[in-house]
């Protein structure tokens, strides 16, 4: 089936229309995905790898996320402090990529909790992964998340959407992992699933926080409007 839908995204791009490609890792499990799927590439940075998938209940859709072979936190959640990455490179240049992201945060009594940095995606116009090189960062974001304020607990948080359009058609890389937290901060280990990449610009969705602050509005300036009119 997926052979069959890239293969169809091939054949709109040959017509001049947009290719996009989506992956959500579920099917075989404990799998080592490097060269798994045509016109993209799974690649370890660092000594954890191959990148394969994994079964957790802890998925986006149902089944598999992609992670490390063998990180030190656990399977699949990853973070900068340990050097845990995972470099997905494409074959041809792309405008649009996104990432289906959240991440996993454990209790830590010893250290306290005071916030940290968010798991995110790092967008580079070379397959180099360098600062020079890189166009792009989108960070995992949903403000009033419950596992924000959780104050160290275990907690699981909510599935955001990373979304990255560039200017011109020349993403040929990104990264992604959980941000390190500096010295005294809790780490925030990041989980990802569901991979789309396009030729043209993917849509973007609006966070959820942001419409219901628009809907406040209308509704408080529609009872504004409507006492103005009754006096």
């Amino acid at each position: 089936m997926r052979v069959a839908l890239f293969a169809a995204g091939l054949f709109a791009a040959s017509m001049g229309q947009a290719a996009t490609v989506t992956i959500d890792f579920d099917g075989p499990v404990s799998t080592d995905i490097t060269n798994s799927f045509t016109g993209v590439s799974f690649l370890a940075p660092g000594v954890d790898g191959p990148v394969r998938t994994w079964a957790t209940t802890e998925a986006d859709t149902p089944g598999n996320v992609v992670g490390l072979s063998s990180p030190p936190n656990n399977n699949f959640a990853l973070n900068q402090i340990d050097s845990t990455a995972i470099d997905i490179v494409f074959d041809t240049l792309q405008k649009g990529v996104s990432i289906r992201a959240a991440f996993t945060q454990a209790s830590d009594s010893f250290l306290g909790y005071n916030g940290s940095p968010a798991p995110f995606m790092a967008i580079y116009d070379s397959d180099v992964i360098s600062a020079a090189k890189r166009i792009g960062l989108v960070s995992w974001n949903i403000p009033g998340d419950s596992c924000l304020n959780s104050g160290g607990a275990i907690c699981m948080s909510a599935y955001d959407t990373l979304v990255f359009n560039s200017a011109a058609t020349d993403i040929k890389a990104i990264r992604i992992t959980g941000a390190a937290p500096p010295m005294g901060n809790l780490a925030r280990l990041g989980i990802f699933d569901t991979l789309t990449y396009s030729t043209e610009a993917l849509p973007v969705p609006e966070p959820s926080s942001m419409l219901l602050w628009a809907v406040g509005v209308v509704v408080l300036a529609a009872g504004l409007f409507t006492h103005g009119r009754r006096t």
